[in-house]
């Protein structure tokens, strides 16, 4: 090989690393060093925000009674929607089973997609129970997957939460909304 053609390779060999290089840069802007986008959890499973109202619904608890939208109203109500197969669901389901009545107070209102998930125990909790096969009640609250929960001053959203176990249902439900110093929710 005669020199022009060593430093012509030289110069091929300079310019691909350059090009080279510049282009991992870009990668890295574009993609793998950019930090991942932040998620809400609470806005990827429902689009009711605080102050709305959820869409009108009527069905029919466990023990018979008729529960609507309506219904909600009235001092402070935590909804919580649950599915079945959801692992998260299925803890709290079982924490709600082993909970004394009084500790819910009444105030609990459980919706789940299969009466099948609903026990004998978890009927002598004193939260109330309704079966949403058809999704209407997560359709009004416009939910798309579960855990989720609630907190409703008057039929209105007060506070949403992704819980983890009943201890965030619980604590969801002790609270009163921003500037209501005359109800509590239990």
């Amino acid at each position: 090989m005669s020199g022009p053609w060593i430093v012509a390779l030289m110069a091929l060999w300079v310019l691909l690393t350059v090009v080279g290089v510049g282009l991992l840069g870009l990668i890295r802007v574009w993609g793998a060093g950019s930090p991942p986008p932040e998620v809400d959890p609470v806005s990827s499973l429902t689009r009711l925000r605080i102050g709305d109202r959820p869409a009108g619904f009527e069905a029919v608890s466990i023990a018979g009674e008729p529960t609507n939208r309506d219904s909600l109203r009235g001092g402070c109500r935590t909804v919580l929607i649950s599915q079945v197969g959801c692992p998260p669901c299925r803890r709290i389901l079982d924490d709600i089973a082993a909970t004394r009545p009084a500790a819910l107070g009444g105030h609990l209102l459980v919706v789940v997609d299969d009466a099948r998930s609903v026990l004998p125990e978890h009927r002598r909790s004193g939260a109330t129970f309704l079966v949403d096969r058809a999704g209407s009640v997560a359709r009004a609250f416009g939910v798309h997957g579960a855990p989720i929960a609630f907190l409703l001053d008057d039929g209105e959203v007060a506070k949403i939460l992704v819980p983890t176990g009943l201890h965030d249902v619980l604590a969801l439900s002790r609270e009163r909304p921003l500037g209501d110093t005359s109800r509590t929710a239990v």
